[in-house]
């Protein structure tokens, strides 16, 4: 199914509308398993999401692991 975009500006705020819906559906998927995270702001070079506990990391890479395997 292709999207009828009419403009460049069109295409550019479908990526972005889901962009923003895909890190709000992980910040909630974080904070349902527990682990403390928050959106980042002001394109942080060092990703959308900050996860605040380092003993969360193997976790949060299993989560991740798991999506991809939903999405892709």
């Amino acid at each position: 199914m292709g999207l009828n975009l009419e403009t460049d500006e069109d295409g550019l705020i479908y990526k972005l509308r889901v962009h923003r819906d895909l890190v709000t559906k992980v910040l909630k998927l974080l904070k349902s398993e527990g682990i403390s995270s928050e959106r980042t702001r002001n394109n942080d070079p060092n990703g959308d999401i900050i996860i605040f506990r380092v003993s969360d990391r193997n976790k949060v890479h299993r989560l991740m692991q798991k999506l991809k395997e939903v999405y892709n």
